[in-house]
């Protein structure tokens, strides 16, 4: 033992068994875990080696046992009553702590405005160890505006968090509780089957820029076992919200326009691209529900045409491909806003000028007569 405490000393001892009885064509299986740490700091060199030093290895080393005993809670080597809890008759090992459902989260853009609506799915969340409800709360994250021009994007790095709520008196957390985004009735939407409980309002974003979120679920850990707490994966949920007007029902009264007007050849949320002209975007709103947008030259050439829905998700843009997100579903527009890349039907790029667009609302017959300018 005393060679082993020398500094710089690696010693590797493996061991197993002891097996009584082992008879011919007997097969053994054994499992390895790789198990690390930092040293907890007493004060003492590394060579002291003590228990103090060794605490937070000696916790890991448990959570491995642990994590491997799986379903064997007292480790007998036998499913006993009450330890088959996936029911399937069979002793399960390699059952490790997880965190709280993911909630199931909903993301409604209007003018300068984002809301998060969640279900409450992950508070009966049941932690596969301790088999315990041990729900806590709720994160939400946002990003910075620009977070996906000026910097490569790493949501890792880019999403931060904006609010926490967790259980109110129960002695763990901030103790906030969920009054201040409790709904008093659950929400539903057409075509979901999700009742959802909470809402969160985001005010002041500015309208066709990319915002990404998320919402998580923690629990409170365990810290007799040495157990931090856990929290649902925020790259698991995130969204792309961008603010805008919202499906407009009057094309008489809120007359359609596009932004910036005028366009100036590379606006800044359009970011540095080696697909540089094949990235810019422009937006159109005030736009009916559905409704098809006729570009034209200021001499009635017509440019391209391009058609609106309320599932309109930003994918027919080569902006999103370079900076949104890999699915496009995880976009989400106002329904009043659809983005142009600048480029003819045939993929032509335009020059600068005046510019002519017509909006036809698919449901009403209606057409609206607009103009902007494009800057090079």
């Amino acid at each position: 033992m005393e060679q082993l405490n020398e500094a710089g000393n690696r010693s590797d001892l493996v061991s197993v068994g002891p097996f009584l009885q082992v008879e011919p064509g007997d097969k053994i299986k054994v499992s390895y875990a790789y198990i690390f740490a930092k040293k907890k700091e007493d004060g003492n060199p590394n060579s002291e080696n003590n228990a103090t030093q060794q605490s937070t290895f000696l916790a890991n080393a448990a959570w491995a046992q642990t994590a491997y005993n799986g379903e064997d809670i007292n480790f007998n080597g036998v499913l006993d009553d009450g330890e088959d809890l996936n029911g399937d008759g069979e002793l399960t090992r390699f059952i490790l702590p997880a965190p709280p459902e993911i909630p199931n989260t909903k993301v409604i853009t209007s003018d300068n405005k984002i809301e998060i609506y969640w279900s409450d799915n992950s508070e009966a969340s049941i932690d596969p160890i301790s088999q315990k409800m041990d729900f806590e709360g709720y994160r939400v994250y946002l990003t910075k505006l620009g977070f996906d021009v000026t910097d490569v994007p790493n949501l890792s790095r880019d999403l931060v968090k904006i609010a926490e709520y967790d259980i109110a008196n129960n002695g763990f957390g901030f103790e906030t509780g969920f009054n201040s985004i409790r709904l008093d009735q659950p929400m539903k939407f057409e075509g979901d089957d999700n009742a959802y409980t909470y809402k969160y309002t985001i005010d002041s974003v500015l309208n066709g820029w990319q915002y990404a979120l998320s919402v998580t679920a923690f629990d409170q850990g365990n810290a007799e076992s040495n157990l931090e707490s856990l929290e649902s994966s925020l790259l698991a949920n995130n969204y792309r919200a961008f603010a805008g007007k919202p499906a407009n029902e009057n094309l008489t009264t809120d007359k359609p326009f596009a932004y910036p007007n005028p366009y100036y050849a590379g606006a800044s949320w359009e970011g540095k691209s080696s697909f540089q002209e094949q990235s810019r975007k422009l937006y159109f709103a005030n736009l009916p529900a559905h409704c098809e947008i006729y570009v034209f030259t200021a001499a009635g050439d017509f440019l391209d045409k391009i058609t609106n829905n309320a599932s309109y998700d930003g994918s027919d843009i080569r902006w999103n491909q370079t900076f949104g997100a890999e699915d496009a579903s995880q976009n989400v527009y106002s329904g009043g806003e659809h983005a142009w890349d600048l480029l003819t039907e045939n993929t032509q790029i335009i020059a600068r000028g005046i510019y002519i667009f017509t909006v036809r609302d698919l449901d009403t017959g209606k057409t609206y007569k607009g103009k902007f300018a494009v800057i090079k």
